[in-house]
C-alpha cells in the first residue's frame, strides 16, 4: 500500500466537510407501475432534448491584482546605532488598472515580468544609511510600490449566494458582476459563465417514441413520463417541460417543409376494412413491444439502484468520482438513501509525505502534512482515493 502512494509526483484531496454540501438522496427502488400506458394509445416518434438541474460547480479562471507598497523607516542615534522599521500597504487597484496589467503585464509602476506563472514588477527599496553624528537623531522614510499579477480560480454554484476563491473573503461579491473589490484593496477579474445562472442544463438529445404518457428511448435505456398539465418552466430562453422523473425536458419539433399529395385513395370498402384491420394489429404489437421494453428497463434500473446502495455503503467516495467524472469530490453515505457530497482541495505531493509507524497499525498509511505557515499536521491517507483525513482505525 505505501509502495502506491510513497515519493509520488501524486496530488492529495482535502475534503472538509461544509454546512454548504449538497446532501442528495438516491432511492434504493423505482416503482414504475403508476406510470405504465394503456395499451390502446398510439405510439409517436418524438425526439427530446433533455435537461437536469444544474448542480454544477463552475470553475473560473481569474486574475488577481494588487498594488503594495513597501516602506522603511529608519534612523541612527549620535552613536551610529541603526533602528529601521518595515510596512506594506495594499492600495486599491482600479478595474481599468487591473485589465492593463492583465492584457499588456504594465502598470503605472513599471513593466511586470514573470517568474513562476505569476508576473510582478522588481523594484527594490534600497537606501542609503545615514552617518552620525551629523545625519543622527531623525527619522527617515522611503517606500516603493509593485504591482502584482496572480493567476487563481473562483468556484461558483448555481444558487449560492456569492463565489468562492482562494483568494480570499467573497461575500461581497457578484459572480455575474466579472470582478470585485477585496478587502485589502486588490482587484479579482474572470470571465462568468454564461450557463451558472441557469436552472437546468443541458444533459443531450435523444430520439424515442411517446405511448400516451410515456416516452422511451430507442436505445431503451432511458424513459420519462408527463402529461398534457405536467409542470413548466421558462429557463434561459427556453420553455421546458418538467416530467415525473426530475428532468426537465424540450421536444424537438420539425415541420415538414412540404407535404407530398395525397394519392392512392381507398375506394372499396373491403380493402379500407382490410388495411384498418392491419394497422390496429401493428399498433397492438408496438404497444405490448413498448411495455414490455418499459417493464425491462424497469427492473433494470432497481438492479442498478441495489447495486449503486452497496457500493456507495463500501465506498461512496470512489462510487461517486466514477459516477461523475471528477476527481474534485468525496462523499459520506449517511444512510436512509442519503449522500452527503464534499468539494475537495487539492494538495500537491511536496506538501504531505509517508511517516513510518511507530508500532501501532492503523487502517491507511499515516502523512505529514505540511502547511504553508511551516506548520505540520499529523494526518491518514486514502490510498485509493487520496484524500486525506484526520481518523483511521
Amino acid at each position: 500500500m505505501l509502495a502506491n502512494i510513497s515519493p509520488s509526483a501524486v496530488s492529495a484531496w482535502l475534503c472538509p466537510r461544509s454546512p454548504s454540501d449538497v446532501v442528495a438522496q438516491v432511492p434504493v427502488s423505482y416503482n414504475c407501475s403508476r406510470i405504465i400506458p394503456q395499451v390502446d394509445a398510439k405510439p409517436i416518434s418524438l425526439s427530446v432534448h433533455i435537461f437536469r438541474p444544474n448542480t454544477q460547480c463552475y470553475d473560473t479562471s481569474a486574475s488577481l491584482c494588487r498594488i503594495v507598497t513597501h516602506s522603511v523607516t529608519f534612523s541612527v542615534n549620535f552613536f551610529e546605532a541603526r533602528t529601521e522599521r518595515h510596512s506594506e500597504e495594499y492600495q486599491i487597484v482600479p478595474l481599468e488598472a487591473c485589465k492593463l496589467m492583465m492584457e499588456h503585464h504594465k502598470c503605472e509602476h513599471g513593466t511586470m515580468t514573470e517568474n513562476g506563472g505569476s508576473w510582478a514588477t522588481t523594484d527594490e527599496l534600497m537606501f542609503d544609511w545615514p552617518s552620525a553624528p551629523f545625519g543622527c537623531c531623525s527619522e527617515q522614510q522611503m517606500s516603493v510600490s509593485n504591482c502584482y499579477l496572480i493567476s487563481t480560480i473562483v468556484h461558483m454554484r448555481h444558487g449560492s449566494e456569492f463565489p468562492d476563491s482562494p483568494a480570499g473573503d467573497f461575500h461581497l461579491c457578484i459572480y455575474n458582476a466579472g470582478s470585485c473589490t477585496m478587502h485589502d484593496g486588490s482587484m479579482l477579474v474572470w470571465t462568468p459563465s454564461q450557463e451558472e445562472p441557469c436552472q437546468y442544463v443541458s444533459v443531450t438529445k435523444m430520439k424515442g417514441h411517446r405511448l400516451s404518457d410515456i416516452w422511451i428511448s430507442d436505445s431503451k435505456e432511458f424513459a420519462l413520463s408527463w402529461r398534457g398539465d405536467s409542470d413548466r418552466v421558462h429557463d434561459c430562453g427556453k420553455d421546458l417541460v418538467i416530467p415525473d422523473q426530475g428532468y426537465t425536458l424540450m421536444p424537438v419539433l420539425r415541420l415538414p417543409r412540404s407535404v407530398d399529395a395525397e394519392v392512392g385513395l381507398v375506394t372499396s370498402n373491403q380493402l379500407a376494412a382490410q388495411l384498418l384491420a392491419v394497422e390496429d394489429t401493428v399498433e397492438m404489437a408496438v404497444s405490448a413491444l413498448f411495455r414490455h421494453a418499459l417493464s425491462a428497463l424497469r427492473d433494470r434500473t432497481n438492479l442498478l439502484a441495489l447495486s449503486l446502495h452497496a457500493s456507495l455503503a463500501v465506498n461512496p467516495t470512489l462510487t461517486l468520482r466514477r459516477l461523475l467524472y471528477r476527481h474534485d469530490l468525496a462523499a459520506s453515505y449517511l444512510g436512509d438513501d442519503l449522500l452527503q457530497i464534499h468539494r475537495c482541495m487539492v494538495i500537491p505531493s511536496r506538501h504531505y509525505r509517508v511517516v513510518p509507524f511507530n508500532g501501532t497499525c492503523y487502517s491507511m498509511p499515516q502523512v505529514e502534512f505540511s502547511l504553508s505557515s511551516g506548520a505540520s499536521l499529523s494526518m491518514f491517507i486514502d490510498s485509493m482515493t487520496m484524500v486525506l483525513t484526520h481518523e483511521a482505525r
